[in-house]
């Protein structure tokens, strides 16, 4: 049975995980195709308010609470810990990992552009704050998608090299659907020298 929202409950959407926190404004019951389903208005963190289905959305309560600030002895808080945004994605560089689900992971943050929206939708996934810019100034965001997109190009290529030749012909189905800027990755990655 499909968890039920309720107003106020907190959740994630998880195909959109730039959008952060969000909390549910409204549920109403609706059925799609004969299984109830909801139609919830969402207020979250970086996109504002949405009205989504629980039919078509992929939408998971937050179990994790926010963290409290951690204090110094004089009551300051101290600086929080978040991942580098230029980092490689762990699931792409874990070569114990299938190569196909490493390939996926390293495609997905090709999903970004670089324009100044996607930039943040993009450092606000990679770093895990709502609000990337409290830590990181526009050049250094901008330093690190680019940092990010050569290291993800090295470790396409590992990726490659660790293919089976059954693994490299069904990476085609993958890099099809990753978009453009990934086929073009992909290529630079795979073509010979």
């Amino acid at each position: 049975m499909p968890h039920r929202f309720a107003i106020g409950e907190k959740l994630r959407h998880t195909s959109k995980p730039e959008w952060g926190l969000g909390s549910v404004t409204a549920a109403q019951p609706q059925t799609h195709e004969g299984t109830p389903v909801q139609r919830l208005t969402i207020r979250f963190e970086r996109a504002g308010l949405k009205t989504l289905s629980t039919a078509f959305a992929k939408l998971a309560p937050a179990t994790e609470t926010a963290p409290r600030p951690e204090l110094d002895e004089n009551g300051d808080r101290l600086p929080v810990e978040t991942r580098d945004p230029s980092e490689v994605p762990d699931e792409a560089a874990d070569a114990s990992r299938p190569a196909l689900n490493r390939l996926q992971a390293a495609l997905a943050p090709y999903r970004w552009d670089g324009s100044w929206p996607g930039l943040l939708d993009w450092a606000a996934t990679m770093t895990g704050l709502a609000d990337p810019l409290a830590e990181h100034t526009r050049t250094d965001l901008e330093a690190a998608f680019q940092r990010q997109r050569v290291g993800l190009v090295r470790e396409l290529r590992s990726i490659h090299a660790a293919m089976t030749p059954i693994e490299r012909e069904l990476s085609r189905k993958l890099t099809e659907a990753a978009g453009d800027e990934a086929r073009r990755a992909w290529r630079t990655a795979t073509e010979r020298r």
